[in-house]
């Protein structure tokens, strides 16, 4: 695609490890660029790749249904996630734990991989975890602990949820829009940096109970607008938000 050849310049990363601003294209054999096979790149001195500070975007997300799943690993690299945390639910098939792509770790990095070389910006793939029980994640997960007990940043919790739903006066009270959250945000500013922490549903939407227990866990149902969007749309839409 880039049609390169020996002595190009160019932009690499290092998973996990950091950004090599002016690598170097060479073609050990001198034929000519005929295959990937052909193509080296020199990273240069380490010392001299640049960090790249991880994105403080979480997302927990009721696991779609595995072609879904498949078409959305690579975007979420792509628009840059710290943490994914895969959820079962009510609306959620157990089937789909027992995914090829679920099961292969080899099958979800290699997507996730593809998209983050599709950004160019960052070398972090996302810490990937998978939890089956919601209620179980909601109670015990050390993930909502720390949260809770983090004196380093400032946590905005929200949970994507029409606004029309049949959920509890407390989680209709704490609705928000992204605008309206990050207007109260800078009202009370502080030095912390800021995590955003979203919760997807599944295709056929949280239900009420558990709309409440994320509510009970410092979650804010949060309002994208009256139309129901696929769970690819809506997290696009809501990580692009997020990172605003």
């Amino acid at each position: 695609i880039l049609k390169l050849s020996a002595g190009d310049r160019l932009r690499c990363g290092v998973v996990n490890e950091g950004l090599c601003e002016d690598c170097e294209v060479q073609i050990p054999n001198g034929d000519g660029l005929s295959s990937t096979d052909n193509l080296w790149i020199d990273l240069g001195n380490r010392e001299q790749w640049s960090t790249v500070e991880r994105c403080r975007v979480d997302l927990l997300l009721a696991i779609p249904r595995p072609s879904r799943l498949t078409q959305l690993l690579p975007v979420i690299a792509t628009l840059g996630v710290d943490r994914l945390v895969l959820l079962g639910a009510e609306r959620v098939e157990r089937a789909y734990f027992g995914s090829r792509l679920v099961c292969e770790d080899k099958d979800r990095r290699a997507l996730l991989s593809n998209g983050l070389m599709q950004c160019c910006v960052d070398c972090h793939l996302p810490e990937l975890l998978i939890e089956k029980s919601l209620n179980r994640f909601l109670q015990y997960s050390n993930i909502l602990a720390a949260y809770d007990t983090n004196q380093h940043e400032e946590i905005i919790r929200i949970i994507a949820h029409p606004p029309y739903s049949d959920v509890s006066f407390e989680a209709q009270s704490s609705r928000t829009s992204f605008r309206g959250l990050m207007q109260q945000v800078t009202a009370s500013p502080t030095n912390k940096p800021r995590r955003v922490v979203v919760a997807v549903g599944p295709e056929g939407g949280w239900i009420p109970s558990e709309v409440d227990a994320f509510v009970a866990r410092g979650f804010r149902t949060y309002d994208i607008g009256n139309r129901i969007l696929r769970t690819d749309t809506a997290v696009s839409v809501l990580l692009g938000q997020a990172h605003e």
